[in-house]
């Protein structure tokens, strides 16, 4: 027990990834679409993210801003574990944008 390797959270997530056989879901509402801000694609559910300090998650879903000074939200879990929490969407770089694709 001793020489037991314990797992990270990305070694965790990783895992998960590998395992999930899901199909993946675009996050859309309310005419919107969260996407990445540095790339523009879209945030999946099931996608991995990463905090700026490295914490590591999977996307459940989000809420788009209710009025214009508002970031929304996107909805995240840690991996292996129950539970939901919010962040603003720039934690995880990504935004919410008009969706021109529905």
């Amino acid at each position: 027990m001793a020489n037991e390797k314990i797992e990270t959270p990305l070694e965790a997530l990783k895992r998960f990834e590998a395992r999930k056989a899901a199909r993946k879901a675009i996050i859309r509402k309310n005419g919107m679409r969260l996407v990445y801000a540095k790339t523009g694609e879209p945030v999946c559910t099931g996608d991995g993210v990463t905090t700026w300090r490295g914490d590591a998650y999977i996307v459940t879903g989000g809420a788009p801003p209710r009025h214009e000074g508002s970031t929304g939200r996107i909805y995240v879990r840690i991996a292996g574990e129950d539970g939901e929490r919010e962040f603003f969407p720039s934690v995880f770089e990504c935004k919410w944008v008009e969706d021109r694709t529905s």
